[in-house]
């Protein structure tokens, strides 16, 4: 029982003394709760462990439905109930609850130390035994092929796999903060075939826990929710049974779901001009309609289209006087949005707008896109959609 609560133990070490100190003075009741699992760690028992967890889970849970994290300490201390409670409840057998907890916990962003990984694993692979044992698995499903036609208004010049050398493209487009489009570049990746396939995730993966966008801001009916794979590949990405908007969208989960790794590599264009170790990658899972809207970020990016097929909009950094950009809200802490809707533009909103020149694309599986930093960019899954970027 040890060795399942070193992550505990750790967390306790790192975190604990900062984090007993910021609740003295911020919610006296929530650092009585961490004490108490600090004595109940201690002293390895297990029961006062799991009620002390379940009794600061309903804390951290009230104090975020009244949108009150107003203080670091209170994520600390979700991530340390729920990281506990996960630890309990599969001591006791059930361990696909238990691996919602520590997915949830992942997300919260605690760092994935050795021995957290090292339980991750265990209890995954016993869920994925648990579905096997179950006869649980599906059969082949393809994603949904609902799409749109698209004609695009002013290309971005492209290559195809092949015709463009590292060289040419550090000193023509990178040096020169010049997008660039190179179709095919990724089309030996087994993503580009695996992926295409819900039962592939489901079957790997449905027990795990994601965060999703269902909706969508410019339809003002946008909402978080967690859910499972098999959830969200069920309902909103299988052919036959998608209904409504939903996205997984800027999310590592590459390293959530370690066996995904497998299927792509950094594409050598990219290694031409950034170390591995610096490169960041993220996952965008959705529905015909998805949108990311216009935005720019401080990185460069390597876009790949993994499954379906995505229109891209693309406006140079000097266009942003054109953009309407956003000084900072809830939903653009950055500053780095555009307030127009791409598509359904505002006139009357926005009227210099209609000054600013853009290119566009639609990209298709195994389509790689070099967006340079700054650059802002729009952009809409135009069928159910798969697609992997790294920053550097």
């Amino acid at each position: 029982m040890k060795d399942h609560f070193q992550p505990v133990v750790e967390f306790l070490s790192q975190h604990g003394p900062d984090l007993l100190a910021d609740l003295k003075d911020v919610n006296a009741e929530l650092g009585r709760v961490v004490t108490d699992i600090k004595h109940a760690v201690e002293s390895s028992d297990l029961e006062a462990m799991e009620r002390s967890a379940m009794e600061g889970e309903a804390l951290t849970k009230k104090k975020q439905e009244e949108d009150k994290w107003d203080h670091v300490c209170y994520r600390e201390s979700s991530v340390l109930c729920k990281l506990v409670l996960g630890i309990c409840i599969y001591l006791k057998g059930d361990c696909t609850t238990s691996m919602r907890y520590l997915d949830t916990v992942l997300i919260l962003g605690f760092p994935a130390s050795p021995s957290f990984k090292t339980l991750i694993s265990e209890v995954d692979e016993v869920c994925k035994k648990q579905q096997q044992q179950q006869q649980d698995l599906i059969p082949n499903t393809k994603l949904s092929k609902s799409t749109d036609t698209f004609t695009t208004t002013v290309p971005i010049i492209e290559f195809q796999e092949g015709e463009l050398s590292a060289s040419d493209f550090k000193s023509k487009f990178y040096n020169k903060e010049t997008p660039v489009i190179i179709r095919g570049l990724c089309s030996s990746w087994d993503a580009i075939t695996k992926w295409s396939d819900t039962s592939y995730f489901i079957n790997n993966s449905g027990w795990r826990s994601v965060p999703t966008e269902l909706g969508r801001h410019r339809d003002g009916d946008w909402k978080e929710q967690l859910m499972t794979i098999n959830e969200f590949m069920s309902t909103k990405m299988t052919e036959g049974s998608a209904i409504g908007i939903g996205y997984i969208a800027q999310h590592d989960l590459l390293s959530h779901l370690q066996f995904l790794k497998r299927d792509v590599s950094v594409p050598e264009l990219a290694l031409a001009v950034a170390d591995e170790d610096d490169i960041i990658s993220n996952c965008w899972l959705g529905t015909r309609n998805t949108v990311t809207e216009l935005h720019r970020d401080s990185y460069e990016n390597f876009f790949v289209q993994t499954c379906g097929s995505k229109y891209v909009r693309l406006y140079a950094p000097n266009q942003a006087k054109y953009l309407y950009v956003s000084s900072g809200t809830s939903h653009t802490a950055q500053g780095n949005c555009s307030s127009v809707t791409c598509e359904q533009e505002d006139t009357s909103a926005h009227p210099l707008h209609a000054q600013a020149a853009f290119t566009d694309c639609v990209l298709h599986p195994g389509d790689a896109l070099y967006i340079p930093s700054d650059w802002f960019h729009y952009l809409r899954a135009l069928t159910p959609s798969i697609s992997v970027n790294f920053w550097f």
